[in-house]
């Protein structure tokens, strides 16, 4: 398995019970793209030697698999603080698993080569917890963002999103499990248009209620 460069792996559970996943990547010292889709609950390893080639990484949950718990949080937060330092990852990306909170959103932003990042999300994340995470993405090459379940995108987060000096691509987009609308800051969305320096492509894809003087105007 040296030579492994791909892995696409669906199961029911993701613990450290499933030894067979864990024991492949850590025998593949040259993989490159790990793709996990889990309908269950999930763990993962805080160390994974496997991984000091990963270039991209992607966690699908079928159907939509809620992680509030602290220690969920904690755990994935402490993942991702190894491959601060032990990866090449360019692309994230979580799909219906809300388990990214303030501190795995946080050790994520300090990953150097990080470029394209597509996340879900957890609920209970601040305005002020999301404008925090995306002024450090700043220092970051990151070129393409999409954010899963923003309930809101006021003044502040918008504009730090325009402060990101490569940023070419923005979105937010909702699933089947998403309820909310998301309700953006029509100051903040001309901010945004206005004065980002090279984004090329905007997209919300779901209903959006943008707010002026505190009148929301609902478009479709």
């Amino acid at each position: 398995m040296h030579q492994l460069r791909t892995l696409r792996w669906k199961t029911s559970t993701l613990s450290h019970n499933e030894f067979s996943l864990f024991l492949v990547i850590d025998r593949s010292p040259a993989l490159e793209t790990l793709d996990i889709f889990v309908s269950g609950e999930f763990s993962i390893p805080t160390e994974l030697t496997g991984l000091k080639q990963l270039k991209y990484l992607s966690l699908f949950g079928y159907p939509h698999v809620n992680a509030y718990s602290p220690e969920k949080k904690a755990m994935v937060a402490n993942f991702f603080n190894y491959l601060v330092g032990s990866s090449k990852l360019e692309r994230i990306r979580f799909a219906n698993v809300s388990v990214l909170g303030y501190r795995a959103l946080m050790a994520i932003a300090a990953i150097p080569t990080l470029k394209t990042f597509d996340i879900h999300l957890a609920s209970d994340l601040q305005d002020q917890e999301l404008r925090e995470f995306i002024e450090e993405l700043g220092e970051r090459a990151i070129t393409s963002l999409t954010l899963h379940n923003a309930s809101r995108l006021p003044l502040a987060v918008l504009k730090a999103l325009a402060e990101l000096p490569l940023l070419t691509k923005f979105s937010t987009q909702v699933t089947m499990y998403d309820e909310e609308t998301t309700r953006i800051c029509k100051d903040g969305l001309q901010h945004l248009f206005y004065t980002s320096p090279r984004l090329t492509s905007v997209s919300f894809e779901h209903h959006i209620k943008v707010e002026e003087n505190g009148n929301p105007f609902t478009y479709d």
